[in-house]
């Protein structure tokens, strides 16, 4: 009888920590950014996407506030610019991911705004790639008439693919690469009423 009651015991100690032990791994892994996937533009296959596509979950609006801000202080703009963000993003989030880029001529997309970002004044997010401590996001800026001097040919949009990774949940940027296209569209202004105050 009394080892019944041991064994009994015994498992009901093994289940109480189950669950600390496995609420301690969870949140290990969201301060390492551990098992954590996600796309965006989502990647279209017959089985779905297994990544998350919502852009408000974190960490992606720190890569995407980091990834700008490099990009930023690398290729810095004249005067105002505008950040065009994905769709989807909350104007909270939206907000935020601005405000981190840590330049006061930096403005979120709005419909006054378009005029700017019509005359190559801006910057669009087009992908944000995340694959546990590695991340990547790409940046377009149309019409910078940039001319490389290897060709010496004037390009009508750059796109910066810049690289992050992050050691115990701490997102640092790796390096930027720029490319240079003809031809391509930039994507739709994703518009709130109001431009966040710088």
């Amino acid at each position: 009888m009394a080892r019944r009651r041991t064994v009994a015991h015994s498992r009901l100690f093994r289940n109480a920590l189950l669950p600390a032990g496995s609420a301690a791994a969870l949140v290990l892994a969201a301060a390492t950014g551990c098992a954590t996937y996600q796309n965006y533009p989502p990647i279209e296959t017959p089985q779905g996407d297994a990544a998350i596509n919502d852009l408000n979950v974190p960490p992606a609006p720190e890569l995407m506030g980091l990834a700008l801000r490099a990009v930023v202080q690398r290729y810095p703009f004249e005067g105002e610019f505008v950040v065009n963000l994905p769709p989807g993003m909350t104007e909270h989030q939206a907000r935020n991911v601005v405000a981190s880029i840590g330049d006061a001529d930096a403005r979120l997309a709005s419909p006054a705004l378009k005029p700017l970002a019509d005359q190559g004044q801006v910057l669009h997010v087009t992908q944000v790639w995340l694959r546990a401590e590695k991340g990547t996001v790409e940046i377009m800026r149309p019409n910078a008439g940039y001319v490389p001097w290897a060709t010496g040919k004037e390009h009508n949009s750059q796109v910066f693919r810049v690289r992050l990774a992050s050691r115990w949940g701490k997102w640092k940027v790796e390096g930027i690469r720029l490319f240079v296209y003809d031809g391509m569209t930039p994507p739709v202004l994703n518009v709130w009423e109001e431009a966040p105050a710088p």
